[in-house]
């Protein structure tokens, strides 16, 4: 097992993608403790299927003015290239503001709109991608969006991870607990002085901001998988704020290196290892909540 792991070390690759792959993971579980607390889970889903859409509306903008970024218009190093994911940030957090003003304005429930903007956004990324190839721009690989490509992770790659990272981490633990109490109860926060309806906007638009730098490394699948189960498995011990911040920092980043790790050994897919893992993991956080704390059986 030591010199297993002692080879694992020794690739340059490996101790990039364990590194970055934790970095991703603990800021979407973080922020996905907000997102679970406010009954919307299903936001970092529909989310990071509109980060496709809107990467694949940049990419045909791209193509039909002609200019030339080099690497984002490459698909033989199998990326999907970071221009496009960087481009559509704006349009992606647009659409989760959308997601909000609705929700807020009443006229659907949250996970209505959330259900009808999505598929609508993914299609028009599909379809701009085939425009994009029918005018005979050079392809790119859309199976590195749907599934990430962590083992490519470069040391540019690293450092962007590390300072979104950060930065999320410094809200979450700063202005989360707001953010946190509007969810928990809007109308005394209210009372208390929170701006309920600025806490939810910002809560969409980190989500759409979170979705956008983790998606080139994790894809649509795992960054939707590293917001929900993770924050799932804090709930379920239903401790203090702190204590499912940590829990579920814990959780996702343990999750994605024994992932990486068992995807190594027995070559299979890096992205569907981890969230296999996710799944082992909470459902032994489920048993043993149900052996150790009685009420949890009712």
């Amino acid at each position: 097992m030591m010199e297993f792991l002692s080879e694992i070390l020794a690739q340059d690759f490996m101790v990039r993608a364990l590194t970055g792959g934790a970095l991703v993971a603990i800021a979407c579980a973080m922020l996905g403790v907000l997102v679970f607390q406010r009954g919307i889970t299903f936001v970092g889903d529909g989310l990071a299927h509109s980060m496709f859409g809107a990467a694949g509306i940049m990419a045909l903008l791209n193509a039909m003015i002609g200019t030339t970024t080099g690497s984002p218009a490459d698909s033989s190093s199998g990326t999907y290239g970071a221009f496009f994911i960087w481009a559509a940030l704006p349009l992606n957090v647009l659409v989760g503001f959308a997601m909000a003003w609705v929700r807020r304005t009443g006229k659907l429930r949250g996970d209505a709109a959330i259900g009808i903007l999505f598929p609508i956004m993914f299609a028009a990324g599909v379809l701009a991608l085939a425009l994009r190839r029918n005018s005979g721009a050079p392809p790119l690989n859309m199976e590195a969006l749907l599934f990430g490509s962590v083992l490519g992770m470069t040391q540019a790659d690293l450092l962007i991870t590390a300072g979104g990272a950060v930065l999320i981490a410094v809200i979450a633990l700063t202005w989360g607990r707001r953010i946190a109490y509007a969810a928990f109860d809007p109308d005394l926060a209210a009372m208390s002085g929170v701006r309920v309806a600025l806490a939810e906007y910002a809560l969409f638009g980190l989500c759409a901001a979170v979705v956008a730098f983790s998606m080139r490394l994790a894809g649509v699948v795992l960054v939707s998988s590293l917001l929900a189960i993770p924050a799932g498995a804090a709930s379920l011990w239903r401790g203090s704020y702190g204590w499912q911040l940590l829990f579920a920092s814990v959780f996702a980043a343990t999750s994605v290196k024994v992932g990486l790790v068992l995807a190594y050994w027995i070559d299979v897919p890096s992205g569907a290892m981890i969230v296999l893992t996710m799944g082992v993991l909470f459902f032994l956080a489920m048993v043993t909540r149900a052996l150790l704390v009685p009420d949890a059986r009712r």
